[in-house]
This record gives structure tokens, sequence and C-alpha cells, in this order.
């Protein structure tokens, strides 16, 4: 069976990019996926039909990451156990299976409609009662002195008010 890589695909694009490197150039799949712009999670993925066709090879690196460079055109040995008319068993393959464990499919409750909030009515601040009844007094920083009682207020320039004062300082 031959392979051969459609142009535009990531694994072509893997073979022109460590075709244009010097020969014999090892990239991890981060340094290989940045060049190509692809998630390094991905890129393995993608590159495995090259791999096992000899396009590409890989090794692991003692880090435990993935060198790619150019192969040499000579497709993967089978396993010992090969037989054609079966397919390719891995070691994952080997594990035993767990259980299937019967589940219930989710059950969808719609939520309760919830009733709009009544717009509320616009309601008139409480308006204070005027105290007509008692006089309050004022003294201001510029000199002024103010008396009020209920609307009629009483200002008092500065002089009026040292006036009113000594008036008031006799008086005790």
């Amino acid at each position: 069976m031959s392979y051969t890589i459609q142009p535009g695909t990531i694994p072509h694009r893997a073979v022109e990019h460590l075709k244009s490197l010097p020969p014999g150039t090892e990239l991890s799949t981060s340094v290989l996926a940045d060049a190509l712009g692809q998630p390094k999670s991905s890129l393995a993925a993608c590159l495995q039909y090259p791999r096992h066709h000899g396009v590409l090879k890989s090794r692991k690196h003692p880090g435990g990451f993935s060198m790619w460079s150019l192969g040499d055109g000579v497709p993967e040995p089978k396993p010992h156990d090969y037989e054609p008319d079966e397919p390719l068993r891995r070691k994952f393959d080997e594990r035993k299976p767990r259980p299937m464990v019967p589940s219930k499919p989710p059950v969808y409750t719609p939520p309760a409609p919830t009733p709009a909030p009544a717009p509320k009515a616009a309601e008139p601040e409480p308006v204070a009662e005027p105290d007509t009844d008692r006089a309050k007094f004022g003294v201001y920083s510029d000199g002024t002195f103010c008396v009020q009682r209920g609307a009629e207020a009483i200002w008092l320039t500065a002089s009026e008010t040292t006036e009113l004062m000594r008036f008031l300082g006799a008086r005790k």
C-alpha cells in the first residue's frame, strides 16, 4: 500500500518544513508545532500516518518528548504477531476491558417559569411638614447671622451680627 501526502495538510507542511532544514535535523513536537502554527497536543496524532509509512521518523527523547525528522521511506516493520486479516494490536489493546456500567440518560427538567416582577408604582417622597413654631439660628464663617422660621428668614450682615452679639453679651 502506498502513501501519498496530500498538499496543504499538516503532514505535508511538516515534511516541507523538515526538508527546508539541514539533513538529519530533529525537532521536538513543541518546536515543530510552533513552526507549523498548530497546537502541540494534536500534532503527534496528525503525523502518525506518515510515520507508519516511513515518510517521517520519531524517537522518544530521554526527557519524555518526541523528536521528529525526515524518514527514509521504509515503512515501520509489522509486529511479530501480525495477521493481515486482523487489526494491529497495540499494548493498550491488551488491557482488561472495564465493565460497562449502565447509566440512566439525564432527565431534562425545564425550569419553572418565573412571573415577571410587577412594576413598582412611583411613590412620592414623604414631605415633612414645615416646623413653623421653632426658629433656627445660624452664624456663618463670613460673620453673617441668620434667623429662620418656616419659609421666612432674616439675614444680618457681619457688622449687624457684631452689634447683636455685643448686645446679647451685655444682657448676661
